[in-house]
């Protein structure tokens, strides 16, 4: 662990995969982790909002229904053929991935940690940054500890991932030559991590107003 901080690795934790990902499938060895209970309740709260936000209306009802498959323990596709390996193998994804990334992040990784979510491409979901920020605050946010705020979501989201993938000189933060990309969100991100990949107010894309929803 200290290996990974001194050598200053960043870490994607891509937590959206986990939310996707780690249930409480039938004779599955994290079947009753604590983890996966919390997460549940996580998902009860947020999963139908997620799909409508975040995926294309072809596959809504897919992913809907898949909800309730796991739920249930087991994933069949036209309730025949199941197709539970996948998920019993990811099961683990939370609950040993998440403790991992918090002592990582607790050790000194809290400025080398990026954002990604894997939007899964064949299923056609967007970015949902939004998801992976919530997910941010579920796994180091915990016991009345709070070590994960707006300043670092911002933080994350841009300039440590500009810094992950080496273009932290054109992306990540508003300096002189660097692109003029720039967002107005309706809200204060630094006392709010939930503005960090929420609908915009306003988009500047290469320094011309492409989107403005505030009366720019």
């Amino acid at each position: 662990m200290d290996g990974l901080v001194d050598a200053q690795t960043f870490v994607e934790p891509t937590l959206t995969a986990g939310y996707y990902l780690s249930w409480r499938l039938k004779d599955n060895r994290w079947r009753d982790d604590p983890e996966i209970e919390r997460l549940d309740s996580f998902r009860d709260t947020t999963y139908q909002t997620v799909i409508a936000e975040s995926w294309l209306p072809e596959v809504q009802k897919n992913y809907a229904g898949q909800l309730e498959a796991l739920k249930e323990g087991t994933m069949k596709i036209f309730g025949l053929f199941d197709v539970s390996q996948a998920f019993h193998f990811y099961s683990g994804f939370i609950p040993v991935g998440g403790k991992n990334f918090r002592r990582l992040y607790d050790a000194g990784g809290r400025e080398r940690s990026s954002c990604g979510n894997d939007a899964n491409v064949t299923a056609c979901s967007q970015a949902a940054i939004h998801l992976e920020m919530e997910l941010f605050d579920f796994i180091l946010n915990r016991n009345g500890k709070g070590v994960f705020g707006g300043a670092d979501a911002l933080r994350i989201a841009t300039i440590q991932s500009a810094r992950a993938l080496g273009l932290d000189k054109q992306f990540g933060s508003l300096e002189t030559g660097k692109i003029a990309d720039l967002v107005v969100l309706d809200g204060n991100p630094f006392e709010d991590f939930h503005q960090v990949g929420s609908p915009v107010a306003a988009l500047f894309l290469d320094g011309k107003l492409v989107i403005n929803h505030c009366g720019l």
